[in-house]
């Protein structure tokens, strides 16, 4: 929007151009400052479920998604899943809850 000052201060006299030219200038810039801003991006965000691993299952793993965008895990404690997803040797990987190591989870 233009601020309603400008309209109020720019007074023309006839064969007064230069003013004219300034004015439209001015008049433009404030146009476009108000149409140039852009559209804010869609919010995006990842989606996991986490789930304990029902008591009889027997087999698991850790398999990467395709594109590299993520892991599918089935029956492995959080502790294997930081070891393998982090590339830290699970022997580096001291101290937490006792079910760290133990519980075993579906993601």
């Amino acid at each position: 929007m233009v601020p309603q000052w400008f309209w109020l201060s720019v007074e023309f006299q006839a064969g007064d151009t230069m003013k004219l030219r300034v004015a439209l200038c001015i008049g433009m810039l404030f146009v476009s400052l108000g149409h140039g801003q852009e559209k804010p991006a869609r919010l995006t965000f990842e989606v996991a479920a986490i789930r304990p691993t029902p008591p009889d299952a027997r087999y698991g793993g850790i398999k990467p998604m395709p594109g590299g965008d993520g892991y599918l895990v089935q029956n492995m404690p959080v502790i294997t899943m930081f070891s393998l997803m982090y590339k830290v040797p699970g022997r580096q990987i001291k101290g937490g809850q006792d079910w760290l190591e133990t519980s075993r989870w579906d993601i």
